[in-house]
């Protein structure tokens, strides 16, 4: 490992100053997102998901991540938990090998603490020298498919967006809105539970652990009068089919989860969420881009979900955003974990690191919606 310098101090935090300080650091860095936010750490803390944060500091915070546990609704997966850190570490200097080096030793050292069976990193920086780093500390970079991103710029009018999408989602944002589809704002918290069913009728189709209802609930009582985030539901003759959850932060919009009913496919709602999501974060939260996550350079191959096909509809420009590294802390337990599933047939959810995404978003997309004309 690189020679870490000796006045490079390294606290974990929960609560201090020093929260507010890498909160600094992550609005004002271009690699700073909202799953690095303050924000995200008090939506998380309220969902019982445990997060934390690390940060270095010589005279002033230069580096930080924040982790959290992901979801699992198994009793014996939540003795065994899986950590993620989502788009950190945010770094002030990414040529600062001594800072990533400090931060992924002490992240260690807590994971231990805490009995983390395994961890994984996504950057939001793509795959450069730092990655000798992460090899360094036993990390494994592997490429899901999902490290590019389309960032469509909200600086143009309506019409000229409308124009750079694709004739393919034009044609099916015209079906949706013929077929009676409305977009409508999530307002109470029955508005919210028809979201959240659809959320898990999804997960369950996708074999995804969910969140569970308060974090969403915090989404909406917390950030949502803060414009930071905005939920939307699509509605047919009554019925809410599907169902969009946006975050807003330092002039970015990301649609974060997206969820949808199986059986109403062909009516295009996802394809006409998006584009009023995107419409939305124009006009009323005002922000400058707009960008589509976690998708392949290229489109997959067939019978799973198209992630790409779906993604690159709407215009904008696809960029290599960030890095996908993985580490087993615990090897013993990860056995123990797999193995008790197996034998009990408690119904433990495919381990997150064998698929291609994590639970973090559903991208409820599937080739059909991208392939089919309507």
């Amino acid at each position: 490992m690189p020679h870490t310098q000796k006045h490079l101090r390294v606290n974990t935090v929960q609560t201090s100053n020093r929260i507010r300080d890498f909160e600094l650091l992550n609005k004002q860095h271009p690699t700073g997102n909202f799953f690095q936010s303050h924000e995200f750490y008090d939506v998380l803390k309220l969902a019982n998901l445990k997060p934390f944060i690390i940060v270095t500091s010589e005279r002033e915070v230069n580096g930080g991540l924040l982790a959290y546990t992901l979801p699992n609704p198994s009793f014996i997966s939540r003795f065994f938990p899986n950590l993620i850190v989502y788009y950190g570490p945010i770094l002030a200097d990414t040529t600062n090998l001594n800072t990533l080096d400090m931060l992924l030793n002490n992240l260690d050292l807590e994971m231990r603490r805490r009995g983390i069976v395994q961890v994984d990193i996504r950057t939001p920086f793509p795959c450069c020298k730092l990655n000798d780093i992460f090899t360094q500390n036993e990390y494994v970079r592997y490429d899901p498919g999902g490290e590019y991103s389309v960032i469509i710029d909200l600086a143009e009018d309506e019409n000229t967006l409308w124009k750079e999408m694709k004739r393919l989602a034009r044609r099916s944002i015209r079906r949706a809105i013929e077929s009676n589809v409305k977009v409508k704002e999530v307002v109470s918290e029955r508005d919210l539970h028809s979201f959240y069913e659809i959320y898990i009728n999804t997960t369950e189709r996708r074999n995804f652990a969910p969140y569970p209802f308060s974090f969403f609930n915090t989404f909406r009582l917390k950030l949502e009068p803060r414009g930071v985030a905005k939920f939307f539901m699509a509605w047919h003759r009554g019925r809410p089919i599907a169902g969009i959850l946006n975050t807003i932060y330092n002039g970015q919009s990301v649609p974060f989860i997206n969820a949808s009913l199986d059986e109403y496919w062909k009516l295009c709602p996802n394809h006409l969420l998006f584009w009023h999501s995107m419409c939305w974060s124009k006009v009323e939260a005002k922000a400058k881009t707009f960008k589509l996550y976690h998708l392949p350079k290229s489109k997959s191959p067939k019978n799973v979900i198209d992630y790409y096909s779906f993604k690159t509809l709407f215009g904008g420009d696809l960029i290599h955003e960030c890095s996908f590294y993985r580490k087993i802390v615990s090897p013993i337990k990860l056995q123990i974990l797999e193995k008790a599933g197996k034998l009990l047939h408690l119904g433990v959810r495919t381990p997150w690191h064998l698929r291609p995404f994590s639970p973090v978003s559903t991208g409820e997309v599937s080739t059909r919606h991208s392939e089919k004309a309507v």
